[in-house]
Order: structure tokens, then C-alpha cells, then sequence
């Protein structure tokens, strides 16, 4: 494979795991809305931020549930 071809697959992936609005990222976590409302709220470390649109991405939030649900 040459370089330019891994860049653009690199590019696709980091794509795929961005999350755009409260229902991508509802159903990707698998909690309601109240729940991310609630979160944003109380964990300043919760990866889920505010530009226009609710945005994270699925990376982001493994890794935080994985550290939430180990303290």
C-alpha cells in the first residue's frame, strides 16, 4: 500500500468514530438523553462538548466510561 493510500484509509477511520448530535451519541453509549445531559453536567472530564451541535467521539467515550467505571 502506498503512503498516500494509508493516509486516506487513516482519514475514514478517524471519521467513523466521530459522533455528531445527542442520538448518535445516545445510541452509541446505549443511555438516554437526561443521562448525557446529566453528565456533561457533573463529570468536567466527560468527553462530550458543544459546538453548534453536540459532538464526541466513540474513542473518547470508551475511554472515559472504562476510567468512570473503574474509580
Amino acid at each position: 500500500m502506498s503512503k498516500g493510500q494509508g493516509s486516506r484509509v487513516k482519514g475514514q477511520n478517524e471519521t467513523a468514530d466521530i459522533l455528531v448530535g445527542m442520538k448518535a451519541i445516545c445510541e452509541f453509549i446505549g443511555y438516554s438523553e437526561a443521562t448525557i445531559i446529566k453528565w456533561r453536567k457533573e463529570y468536567d472530564d466527560f468527553p462530550v462538548k458543544k459546538n453548534g451541535q453536540l459532538i464526541s467521539s466513540k474513542t473518547a467515550l470508551n475511554e472515559w466510561s472504562r476510567s468512570l467505571f473503574s474509580r
